[in-house]
């Protein structure tokens, strides 16, 4: 059982490996995993915890730009969160793809 066990984490760490040397993750992400004050549930929640955050974040984005005018203020707090999230977390790619959102909010180009 226990070398079952010890199989699953070391393909997890393989796993992880593979998305940093990808820069989809950095270690973050792997400290993340192992820091387990709470017992075994403490990653898998921190997790969804962050797939929660981002998902508000982005339904609150989405029906923000969807107004006629655009609160600059209120989306770059969106921004703000997921960045702080992905942060955290390790999920440095992610992290590359919010930043997108705050050059189009500095986009001098903007209507209104």
């Amino acid at each position: 059982m226990a070398s079952e066990r010890d199989a699953l984490v070391h393909g997890l760490y393989t796993l992880i490996s593979n998305l940093e040397e990808q820069g989809l993750l950095n270690s973050n992400f792997a400290s993340g995993y192992q820091i387990k004050p709470h017992g075994f549930k403490f990653f898998p929640d921190l997790v969804l915890l962050f797939c929660n955050n981002i998902e508000v974040a982005l339904r609150e984005l989405v029906l923000a730009l969807e107004l006629p005018a655009v609160d600059y203020d209120y989306t770059f707090k969106r921004y703000l969160r997921m960045k702080e999230s992905t942060t955290r977390i390790g999920a440095c790619a992610l992290g590359l793809a919010v930043d997108d959102l705050l050059d189009a909010l500095e986009t001098p180009s903007r209507e209104g």
